[in-house]
């Protein structure tokens, strides 16, 4: 794990400024046969998905820290995020110090989840197709810088594209894992909001 600023300024570069992620689905869509969405429970949730991903235990131990499992368990209102659903950039275990966890508070738990949520459901493909952008956080402070980097080379004769996604400066995308209620895009590293309103 890699501490740094969410600063706009400290990334010297062209980037597009997309404060909402494209509606992958309709609210008609979404809502369609649930009539009451505000407690409403899928399967293969993002928390879910945590669960199962025996490489993902250490951020399900923070959402738990948190107390925000029913935000990434639940479907439908969300606590007031639109209904298509939510993009959660997560790292592997091994780059998340244990020391971060032990003495993580609840304040710091919340602040470092919603700086890695997206309402809306990103996928790499979306990812890619944005380019460089900066996206707006569940946090409000603390936006996401993804840098998109593609080349063009040949092997065998062919023509092929190499695609390199990084999070913050810190972090590559390596896969996705789509679930009921939104994304999860797994990183190789991740950073921590080292400032929150002025507090750390």
């Amino acid at each position: 794990m890699t501490a740094m600023l969410p600063n706009s300024q400290l990334y010297v570069q062209d980037y597009r400024y997309l404060p909402n992620l494209c509606e992958l689905k309709t609210d008609a869509e979404r809502c369609s046969g649930y009539p009451s969405l505000k407690y409403h429970y899928e399967k293969n949730t993002i928390y879910d998905n945590l669960k199962k991903d025996k490489k993902l235990q250490k951020t399900l131990r923070i959402i738990n820290r948190a107390g925000m499992e029913p935000y990434f368990h639940q479907t439908g209102d969300l606590a007031g995020t639109e209904l298509n659903g939510l993009t959660l950039f997560a790292s592997v275990d091994e780059k998340i110090p244990n020391n971060f966890l032990d003495d993580i508070s609840l304040f710091r738990a919340q602040t470092f989840l919603k700086s890695y949520t997206l309402n809306g459901v990103a996928t790499i493909q979306y990812i890619v197709e944005n380019g460089t952008s900066v996206y707006n956080t569940r946090s409000g402070d603390n936006p996401i810088f993804c840098v998109v980097r593609q080349s063009n080379y040949t092997l065998g004769g062919d023509e092929r594209r190499d695609t390199e996604i990084t999070i913050n400066g810190v972090g590559r995308v390596v896969k996705e894992i789509n679930c009921t209620n939104g994304t999860i895009i797994v990183l190789d590293n991740i950073g921590t909001a080292a400032y929150v309103n002025g507090t750390y």
